[in-house]
């Protein structure tokens, strides 16, 4: 197995705009200005998918990590490597959580002020 990528290196975010989900690199020295990697139309599952797929670059490096380790190693030094890879992994899934339990009270909040503008216009 070759280590050499051609994908566009990792860590990647996504966000919100009026045109869909858009996927970026993530470049912590200029939020913000990363590679755009793709934009993901609007449509029920689209934002699950893009936090999947900005999630990609985590698992896959963790799962690399897992298919080369050392076979050779002790099984307990090995037991200590599959933890590590299993902790990145688990990381990955909870920060995929995260972002959507965040990504739903967004919209429980913009529901909210929807709600408030409409019955203030019914006011009027």
């Amino acid at each position: 197995m070759t280590n050499a990528t051609k994908h566009t290196p990792g860590p990647w975010t996504c966000n919100i705009d009026a045109e869909g989900l858009n996927v970026f690199q993530d470049d912590p020295e200029h939020p913000g200005n990363g590679d755009h990697i793709m934009c993901i139309p609007r449509h029920p599952e689209s934002e699950a998918n893009a936090r999947l797929i900005a999630a990609a670059p985590e698992m896959l490096a963790a799962l690399v990590e897992h298919a080369l380790l050392d076979r050779s190693l002790p099984l307990d030094a090995r037991w200590a490597l599959y933890y590590d890879v299993d902790l990145a992994l688990e990381s990955a899934c909870r920060q995929l959580e995260a972002d959507q339990k965040a990504q739903e009270q967004l919209e429980i909040e913009e529901t909210r002020a929807h709600e408030k503008h409409l019955e203030a216009l019914r006011r009027e």
